[in-house]
């Protein structure tokens, strides 16, 4: 006995089968669904379910958080997952940065300090102390114009520094940096905490500067560009290292026999 199945018949039976898979997967993406909901209702509801808290115990406190470079770093600090705790600190003019930096969704908490009597509340049991005080300085002022107007504030940070937390690490990004390193180490030899590796010049920019430079130059990407910078802070003792710049494949031949000795 033979079977005859018409055109019509086969898509009838093909159209049944795929409204069967929609339906099983429908069903299939509901029953998860209602799963995942009632593991996150539980989570939220039950305290032995909670956020997991951070694995590191790192303090961080930015010493002129209301100015512009204070500003950005915070904003960066926050996002960092090695950071337990963010202190932001100025005169005045601090509560709304913090406000707006305790929004940012990582496990690190934000604590705001403002005032002269609140310094030592900043300062007490921080790992790293970031120095982001004093006047940027504007052309044509020279480093020793800004040296003059921010040594005394800068020296009288150090000085609590000394007393209240000897063992942070000190990153000087107040101008000019080249003088003002070394003011902070003569602060702490009075003290008797000085320790050369833990006092340190930030000078990121002008390697940031560097790669960006050479990265524009031959059409690369910044990212993997790394040009070493050597020397002081200012324009007159920051030396790029050209020729051991990374990849330096990507400098012409011409550009090579000038770099190479």
């Amino acid at each position: 006995m033979k079977w005859y199945i018409d055109q019509a018949s086969i898509r009838s039976w093909r159209e049944g089968i795929r409204l069967n898979m929609l339906c099983l997967n429908r069903n299939l993406l509901n029953t998860l669904c209602r799963r995942a909901e009632k593991t996150l209702r539980r989570a939220l509801c039950n305290e032995e379910h909670h956020l997991p808290e951070s694995n590191h115990d790192v303090r961080v406190t930015v010493l002129g958080a209301a100015g512009k470079v204070g500003h950005l770093a915070s904003l960066l600090l926050k996002q960092s997952p090695l950071l337990a705790e963010l202190r932001l600190y100025d005169v005045s003019g601090v509560e709304e940065l913090g406000d707006d930096v305790s929004l940012i969704n990582t496990n690190c908490a934000v604590r705001v300090f403002s005032g002269v009597e609140e310094l030592p509340d900043a300062l007490e049991g921080t790992d790293i102390v970031l120095f982001m005080v004093g006047n940027p300085g504007k052309p044509p002022m020279t480093s020793k114009d800004l040296f003059t107007l921010n040594a005394e504030l800068t020296a009288a940070l150090a000085h609590q520094c000394a007393a209240l937390c000897p063992d942070a690490i000190l990153g000087v990004c107040t101008k000019p940096v080249n003088s003002v390193v070394p003011l902070v180490s003569e602060v702490m030899k009075l003290y008797g905490v000085y320790n050369p590796d833990k006092i340190v010049g930030m000078t990121t920019l002008n390697t940031i500067r560097a790669n960006s430079t050479v990265a524009d130059e031959y059409l690369t990407n910044a990212a993997y560009v790394h040009v070493p910078v050597i020397g002081g802070a200012s324009t007159e003792t920051a030396v790029p290292l050209l020729s051991r710049a990374l990849p330096f494949s990507a400098f012409s031949q011409v550009w090579r026999a000038l770099l190479l000795p």
